[in-house]
C-alpha cells in the first residue's frame, strides 16, 4: 500500500511528504467465547526483523505466548513473523491489561468491551473495539473544518488538491495552537510586564504569520532559535529569550510525535473478530460465517479514529432445557388431571 498524502505537521516546522510502502502488517484476531472469555492473537509481519519501533503497542513477550518464524513467502532473512497469543477470562480483563501498559513513547490507543443482553431463550453479545484519533494536536476539531463527506475523501485519499491544502492547513494550525499553549505557560511563569498574556494574545496571529512562510526552509537544529527570533521581532522585547525552555519542551514533544508518525505510516492493521452463535449486526467491511473483519489505514486513525462493533445471538441452552422440562411437567400434570376426571 502506498501513501502519498502530505501531513502538515506541527509547529510549522515542516511539511513531511510520506511516500512509503508499509513494511509492517498487523493481523489482530479476537475470538469470543459464549462465557465472555476471549483469546487475542497479534501477528506482526515485518521486513526488518525489528518490532521495537512500532506505533501499535506490541504485547509483552513475558506474559504472552510468543513465536517468531521466517516469512516463507519471501527469501529475505529479515522478513519475520511474530505471533503473540494470550487467553483472557473476560474482555474486561483484556481491556485492563492494555490500559495498564505504559510506553515511553506515543502509541496507538485502543479500547475493548463486551456487552451482554440476556433474554429468556437467547443472549445478545456485542463486542466493541475503538481506536482514539492518534494526533495529539486536536485543539481545533476536524468537524469544524470539514463536512462528513470531505472527511471520507481525506480518509480514502480521494481528496483533490484544494481539500488536501485545507487538511494541511488544519494540521498546521492545530500544531500552532498546541505550541501556543506552551507559550502561554511560559509567559505566565515570567511575571514580566513586557510580555504578558494580553500582549501574547495580541500578537498571536502575527507570530503565526511570521512562522509559517519560512519554517520549511529552517534546519531542524535551528528551529528553537528561529522561533525565538521571529517571536522577538513580533513582540519587540528581549524577554522572549526567557521562553526558550518552553520552546525546547515543545520541540521535544514534536520530535517524539514525528517519530511516531513515521512508524505509523509504515503500518497497516487488519482486525478479525470471531463470535459465538449467529452474527446479527455489525459495521464490519467483510463477514464470513461467524467472523467479521476490518482494514484500518493510518489516515483513518489520524482523522477520525475507528469504532468497530459486532453483535451475535447465542441460544441459552439451560433456559431451553428448563423450559422443555417445565413444559413436559405441565403437560404431564394436565394429562393426569384429565385422566382422573374421566
Amino acid at each position: 500500500m502506498e501513501y502519498s498524502k502530505r501531513y502538515g505537521t506541527i509547529l510549522l516546522i515542516m511539511t513531511v511528504l510520506f511516500a512509503l510502502s508499509g513494511c509492517k502488517m498487523y493481523y489482530i484476531t479476537t475470538d469470543i467465547d459464549r462465557s465472555g472469555a476471549c483469546e487475542r492473537t497479534v501477528v506482526i509481519e515485518t521486513e526488518t526483523g525489528d518490532i521495537t519501533d512500532t506505533a501499535y503497542p506490541v504485547p509483552d513477550s513475558t506474559t504472552w505466548d510468543m513465536e517468531v518464524t521466517p516469512n516463507e513467502e519471501t527469501d529475505e532473512e529479515d522478513d519475520l513473523i511474530y505471533t503473540f497469543r494470550k487467553r483472557f477470562r473476560s474482555v474486561r480483563a483484556m481491556e485492563r491489561e492494555f490500559a495498564n501498559i505504559r510506553y515511553p513513547d506515543l502509541r496507538v490507543t485502543h479500547h475493548t468491551e463486551l456487552e451482554k443482553r440476556h433474554r429468556w431463550f437467547v443472549t445478545f453479545l456485542t463486542f466493541r473495539e475503538s481506536y482514539e484519533p492518534i494526533s495529539i494536536y486536536r485543539i481545533l476539531p476536524i468537524t469544524d473544518w470539514f463536512t462528513i463527506e470531505e472527511i471520507e475523501l481525506l480518509i480514502t485519499d480521494d481528496a483533490d488538491s484544494t481539500l488536501d491544502a485545507r487538511a494541511e492547513e488544519w494540521q498546521i494550525r492545530n500544531a500552532y495552537e498546541e505550541f501556543y499553549l506552551y507559550l502561554k505557560e511560559g509567559v505566565t511563569e515570567l511575571h514580566s510586564s513586557e510580555l504578558t498574556l494580553e500582549i501574547l494574545e495580541e500578537g498571536k496571529e502575527r507570530l503565526y504569520a511570521g512562522l509559517v512562510p519560512a519554517v520549511e526552509e529552517i534546519d531542524e537544529e535551528d528551529l528553537v532559535d528561529f522561533i525565538l527570533e521571529i517571536a522577538q521581532e513580533v513582540f519587540g522585547t528581549a524577554e522572549v529569550s526567557r521562553l526558550r525552555p518552553k520552546v525546547e519542551e515543545f520541540e521535544r514533544s514534536l520530535e517524539a510525535y514525528m517519530e511516531f508518525m513515521e512508524d505509523l505510516t509504515e503500518e497497516s492493521y487488519e482486525h478479525v473478530v470471531s463470535m459465538p452463535g449467529l452474527i446479527t449486526r455489525s459495521n464490519a467491511e467483510d463477514e464470513e460465517l461467524n467472523s467479521v473483519s476490518w482494514e484500518i489505514s493510518p489516515y483513518t486513525l489520524q482523522y477520525t479514529g475507528v469504532e468497530m462493533w459486532v453483535e451475535a445471538r447465542v441460544s441459552n441452552r439451560l433456559a431451553v432445557w428448563v423450559s422443555i422440562i417445565l413444559a413436559v411437567a405441565l403437560l404431564t400434570v394436565a394429562v393426569m388431571i384429565f385422566l382422573r376426571r374421566t
